[in-house]
Order: C-alpha cells, then structure tokens, then sequence
C-alpha cells in the first residue's frame, strides 16, 4: 500500500492506494465518515485489492492529512466534486 499526495481542486490531498492485478480497471474509492480518515480503511484495503481492482482510500478535505477548505461553507459541494477527481 502506498501514500500518496496529490492536488484536487487547489488542495493538497493525501491517498492511500493499492495496486490491484487483475484485468478489472476501475477502482474501488473508499471515503471514510465524519472525523475518520483514509486509515480507517486499512483493514480492508488489501482484501478488497486482492479482488484485482486497485484500491483508493481517501481524506477529505479537512480530515486525515488533507489539506483544509478555505471557505467552511463550500465544504460539502467541493468535497462532492473533489471525489469525482481524486481517482488516481
């Protein structure tokens, strides 16, 4: 499993990835809930990457080791727009 960092929207954005070897192409994004973060996923991550497909745990903006909004009310509509480009 790897770390990384990445730029969404303007803001640095850590993910948790694993690489899955199968033919299956499109990823399983897992998004952790109010005051978690991508960590809480790591139990899971390496059985779900053994299906194949490659694996993306991320921290919203604000949470784990993502970079916070500037603006605390455009949270939740640049969070829903961030995870559709967050995918590695």
């Amino acid at each position: 499993m790897e770390s990384r960092t990445i730029t969404v929207e303007g803001l640095r954005t850590r993910v948790l990835v694993e690489e899955g070897r199968g033919a299956e192409r499109e990823p399983i994004v897992l998004i952790h809930g109010v005051g978690g973060w991508a960590e809480n996923w790591r139990p899971v991550i390496a059985a779900l990457a053994a299906t194949g497909r490659q694996v993306i745990a991320i921290d919203l903006p604000g949470f784990g080791q993502s970079e916070m909004c500037s603006a605390s009310n455009e949270r939740t509509s640049r969070a829903t727009r961030w995870v559709a480009r967050s995918r590695t």
